[in-house]
């Protein structure tokens, strides 16, 4: 109990102790007062000393398993044959049959996911963050020792962490090179990196450091910055190549012997690491999963970005029907300011419609409950307001377009209509994966403040208002 007050509040702690020895030292002489005091204010001192927080190196994580992986890839099949199917609804400048040939490359990288569980082999790959190792001898050294089954692949440089992280995907096991102490970038890369699942060695490669001690430095400060990313037994030390050290012995105070030492390259520690994670059957089986189940969220988001492409195409048809409806109802019965009610109540079934698109289970009565709160945070947003004044100043600007309050109040009908409806489409799209009746207007809030923002473009509105005015013309 005392240890755990101690660990909460050491100020408490150590006041009483303090407290406890003058007590003491009433009933004992100076000299002995004077040195529990001392032992009291250094323990105190002690106290005070920041200390740095423990961090437990991490186990290689792997929470998945063979069940989350085939649910994932059953997943990924129904989106292709639900991507497919939708293809069929769009039309395009190119063949229908040539869309859906291209669509099952998406089905061959998916019987390709299922079969890599039965490799033999796993994928090395070597990022080199240091210039002057030996790449070629490393890969040389590496097959030589593991033979048939490993296959080493060394990643080109790329522009960013993220390109790296990509086309890092498919190795099993990543060797990471360094010849130095470790930057910002490449911690951030690691740790991107094992946020993947993946499994790292951290090669410190010595040739540049001859003085054991100047080694040990950059060896231990390395292992401090990954403390908490990368296990001490996954740093180890390697000689990309033949090192001649100039060593001086002296007589006297003048003379002395002069004669250079040669170490060979040394890649033992490696082979030890890597022997390791070989012959251990079920952390190679948990490698392959691993990389098995990054290639299948990446072909999901890429078969979601080709879906959502398709729904888009029908969504922004839909949306510009229901602007010219919106624009039209209003020409009809101008007002002094736009009917937000009338609005709603057409903008409600579009947005029915575009949950039938994205395959939300959204009710009619939901979606003119949810119209009404677009309208009300349109007004609250200041949105109403000021594309009704930005609107009215292009439409001025223009000598050929009848301004009237119809045409004004009748494209700012459609302008909003516009941005409520692609305000769903951003919504849907990234809310994917929801599939529920609920919707949260918070994020709606903020997906329509983004597009608000994207569509206030000078020519952008330019271009609207006069093809939308274009309908009143005549």
């Amino acid at each position: 109990m005392i240890l755990a007050i101690w660990q909460r509040k050491p100020i408490i702690v150590v006041g009483g102790v303090l407290c406890l020895l003058l007590w003491l030292g009433q009933q004992l002489d100076e000299i002995t007062l004077n040195s529990l005091v001392f032992l009291g204010i250094v323990f105190f001192l002690l106290s005070k000393i920041p200390k740095g927080k423990s961090v437990s190196p991490p186990t290689q994580n792997y929470p998945l398993d063979g069940r989350i992986l085939s649910e994932k890839i059953e997943k990924i099949a129904q989106k292709i044959d639900l991507l497919t199917k939708e293809v069929q609804d769009i039309e395009y400048d190119t063949k229908e049959t040539d869309i859906i040939e291209e669509y099952k490359v998406f089905e061959s990288r998916l019987e390709e996911i299922k079969n890599s569980l039965q490799r033999d082999y796993i994928n090395v790959g070597i990022l080199k963050a240091n210039p002057t190792t030996s790449i070629t001898d490393l890969v040389e050294k590496l097959t030589e020792k593991f033979a048939s089954v490993i296959k080493i692949q060394v990643i080109e440089e790329a522009e960013g962490n993220d390109a790296i992280v990509k086309s890092c995907e498919k190795h099993d096991l990543l060797l990471v090179i360094l010849g130095e102490d470790l930057m910002a970038s490449q911690r951030d890369l690691i740790r991107s990196l094992k946020e993947k699942w993946h499994h790292i060695l951290i090669l410190f490669d010595d040739i540049n450091y001859v003085l054991p001690a100047e080694k040990s430095l950059v060896i231990n400060s390395i292992i401090h910055s990954l403390a908490n990313l990368v296990d001490k037994t996954e740093i180890v030390t390697i000689s990309s190549r033949e090192k001649v050290t100039k060593v001086r012995r002296y007589l006297d105070e003048t003379r002395y012997e002069e004669w250079e030492e040669k170490s060979a390259a040394n890649y033992q520690k490696l082979y030890e690491n890597m022997t390791e994670v070989i012959d251990n059957n079920s952390h190679r089986e948990k490698l392959m999963l691993a990389t098995a189940y990054r290639q299948a969220v990446s072909l999901e988001k890429e078969v979601i970005t080709e879906l959502n492409t398709i729904r888009r195409q029908k969504a922004l048809k839909v949306i510009e029907k229901y602007q010219i409806l919106t624009a039209t109802a209003t020409f009809a019965n101008p007002v002094a300011s736009i009917d937000l009610l009338a609005a709603a109540a057409i903008n409600s079934q579009m947005i029915f419609d575009l949950a039938q698109i994205y395959q939300q289970p959204l009710s009619l009565s939901q979606a003119k409950q949810i119209a009404l709160q677009i309208a009300e945070l349109m007004l609250k947003l200041g949105m109403v307001e000021f594309s009704t004044q930005l609107i009215t100043h292009i439409l001025k600007t223009n000598p050929v377009t009848l301004v009237a309050t119809g045409i004004i109040q009748g494209v700012s009908a459609a302008y909003l209509t516009r941005v409520c409806g692609l305000t769903f489409v951003e919504y849907y799209q990234n809310n994917y994966e929801a599939n529920t009746q609920e919707i949260n207007i918070q994020q709606i809030q903020e997906r329509m403040q983004q597009v608000f923002a994207s569509l206030k473009n000078q020519n952008f509105l330019s271009q609207f208002i006069h093809k939308t005015a274009f309908l009143f013309q005549g």
